[in-house]
């Protein structure tokens, strides 16, 4: 149970970091890790 409330806070942080980096136009090359991550916490 703990693990996955990291996990999700870790997702919860990335999400963050590329939301502020699409704001600079960064989010074409961040949008891979996302996709990843989130089949991964699911």
């Amino acid at each position: 149970m703990l693990d996955e409330i990291i996990d999700y806070v870790k997702f919860l942080q990335l999400q963050v970091k590329v939301l502020s980096m699409s704001r600079l136009g960064g989010a074409a090359a961040v949008a891979p890790l996302v996709a990843d991550v989130s089949s991964e916490v699911n």
